[in-house]
């Protein structure tokens, strides 16, 4: 796994209260893939019931698709923080 991956891995575990604001920096098709790699065949599938064998039929595509949608999501969740935070302001401006 990757250096930074590992870092974020080891901290988590000695200070697990700690609050990781912007992990989706280390996210990309790369660890992804290494991710996949060392999933084990045998576990139960996710909420979408989609297999390691079936997910791995179309990695390629899979994976760029699941890069694009974390993206998106930080992106929105960027968007909406900001607007919490000009409400906030616009409230303690009247």
């Amino acid at each position: 796994m990757s250096i930074k991956i590992t870092r974020i891995n080891e901290i988590a575990k000695k200070q697990p209260n700690t609050i990781f604001t912007s992990i989706y920096q280390v996210i990309n098709y790369e660890l992804l893939l290494e991710c996949f790699k060392e999933l084990d065949e045998n576990k139960a599938t996710g909420i979408d019931k989609v297999t390691k064998k079936i997910y791995e039929n179309n990695l390629e595509e899979n994976l760029n698709d699941l890069v694009k949608r974390l993206k998106k999501m930080v992106i929105d969740l960027v968007q909406l923080d900001k607007l919490k935070y000009r409400k906030q302001m616009e409230k303690c401006a009247s």
